[in-house]
């Protein structure tokens, strides 16, 4: 009878257990070029192997076993195959907290951080309970990051993706945090939309397909693509639909805000669709220096 074997990871293997020699192995054998993305990498990959910080392993000189080593040697395998890092290690830190993550939703990045907090310094510090909802949740990092924040406020989180919703149901239990789930078509399902909310958050799909071969092989090959792409000459057709939604529909209550992750080159774009007649409305840039947020009030 034949015998069927988990994939385990393969030599060459270090000289030594030492960290010392660990860290150089992993050096040699992971394929990421960019040098301080690769020691950041196996900087994670360490902690979590041994569920150790860098002091206590220094501190109780730390040496690899033989499960660890198979372990590492794998997860340097799948990285080498452009598996993003955070589904191999299956989580994610965002805002102090720990998401799950997978591919069935996208990687959280910094840039959403910044467009939670600038939205959250423009919230008066009151006891007054706010709807917000978050359109193309994902995992849930928005609502979920905002509930912890604030938790007097109603939370909502929408998303096409049923796949997705059942990450983000996941981590909201995980993490103790009461949100209310909608699984919609942005396009099609209104019936969220009855009653207007305080804060609308939106990071939809802004890519078009033509770019799709600029990107790393790391994003076209896991992430989900129905949560990056849109089609060539329809590249702003989620931003139209929400904006109009705010404006000629009742989504947004009177001086309710609108918070949008955006494409670089197309925020200029998005802005020009938020009507002048709005009490305010903003682009921000990213902590590199790219254009990447609107922030606007009804």
């Amino acid at each position: 009878m034949s015998e069927t074997r988990a994939h385990r990871g393969q030599g060459p293997w270090p000289s030594n257990n030492t960290e010392r020699e660990v860290l150089i192995w992993l050096s040699q054998r992971i394929q990421i070029d960019e040098v301080r993305e690769r020691e950041a990498i196996i900087r994670s990959m360490l902690m979590e192997v041994t569920g150790l910080s860098r002091g206590e392993r220094i501190s109780n000189p730390w040496l690899a076993s033989e499960s660890q080593l198979e372990l590492l040697a794998l997860w340097a395998e799948r990285l080498n195959d452009h598996e993003p890092w955070q589904y191999i290690r299956g989580k994610v830190d965002f805002m102090g907290m720990e998401f799950q993550v997978d591919r069935r939703v996208l990687i959280p990045r910094p840039e959403t951080e910044e467009l939670i907090m600038l939205m959250h310094d423009r919230i008066p510090k009151s006891s007054h309970q706010l709807r917000i909802l978050d359109i193309g949740t994902g995992s849930g990092i928005i609502p979920i990051a905002w509930k912890s924040k604030r938790p007097i406020d109603e939370v909502f989180g929408m998303d096409l993706s049923e796949e997705a919703l059942q990450v983000a149901k996941a981590n909201a239990a995980q993490l103790n945090q009461s949100v209310t789930w909608f699984h919609g078509d942005l396009f099609v399902d209104e019936s969220i939309f009855d009653s207007g909310f305080d804060l609308i958050f939106s990071n939809p799909p802004y890519i078009p397909h033509r770019e799709k071969e600029s990107l790393a092989k790391h994003v076209t090959s896991y992430e989900p693509p129905m949560a990056l792409f849109v089609d060539d000459g329809d590249h702003l057709k989620f931003y139209e639909r929400i904006i109009e939604g705010c404006h000629k529909g009742d989504w947004l209550v009177k001086s309710g805000w609108l918070g949008l992750e955006c494409h670089r080159d197309y925020v200029d774009e998005v802005l020009a669709l938020i009507p002048a007649t709005w009490a305010s409305k903003e682009k921000f840039t990213d902590l590199q220096g790219n254009w990447r947020m609107i922030l606007a009030q009804k």
